[in-house]
């Protein structure tokens, strides 16, 4: 979905260059998980990837998707009401976390459940089912960005309380 959104909505509004702002990041998992839950390289690493990413897309859904779309044209004729990630089932989850967060700002985190997946936060004192196996980490993505960074050709520059990245012309 966000290949076709890429294709045939105005995104021209996305920057060429991206702010994080890492240190009020890491006070929010602070104050969200009472702990320290995340590594400010981490932060880095992740927007990093997602910034390339949305940049790869830029260059390759110009290119690629017009010989997709008319070979497979469910997604296309679908975009919109399919299940898995269309408007509506995003829209569903998105308020449901906003209604979530308002809650914990307005009440504080002590009576929720707050697990890695914040699609399974519950803030009714009951804790869903904890039996979910989660995938083991083997450390694949541990420093992904460091060897893209020289590849890439995009800057990282580190500002007082964040970074930002910045895409060099190709």
């Amino acid at each position: 979905a966000d290949v076709l959104s890429q294709y045939e909505l105005d995104l021209n509004y996305l920057q060429g260059h991206w702010y994080v702002p890492v240190a009020d990041l890491m006070n929010i998992y602070q104050e969200f998980y009472g702990r320290r839950s995340i590594t400010e390289g981490a932060i880095i690493d992740c927007t990093y990837l997602l910034f390339l990413e949305m940049k790869g897309e830029m260059v390759a859904v110009s290119t690629l998707f017009p010989i997709y779309a008319k070979k497979s044209t469910f997604l296309v004729d679908r975009f919109h009401d399919y299940f898995l990630g269309g408007l509506d089932d995003m829209a569903f989850w998105a308020t449901q976390i906003y209604q979530l967060t308002s809650f914990m700002l307005e009440n504080g985190t002590s009576g929720c459940y707050i697990p890695e997946n914040p699609l399974f936060i519950q803030c009714t004192g009951e804790e869903r089912n904890s039996s979910i196996v989660k995938p083991q980490r083997n450390g694949y993505h541990s420093s992904a960005s460091s060897s893209l960074m020289k590849k890439v050709g995009a800057d990282i520059i580190s500002t007082g309380k964040g970074v930002q990245f910045r895409m060099n012309s190709w």
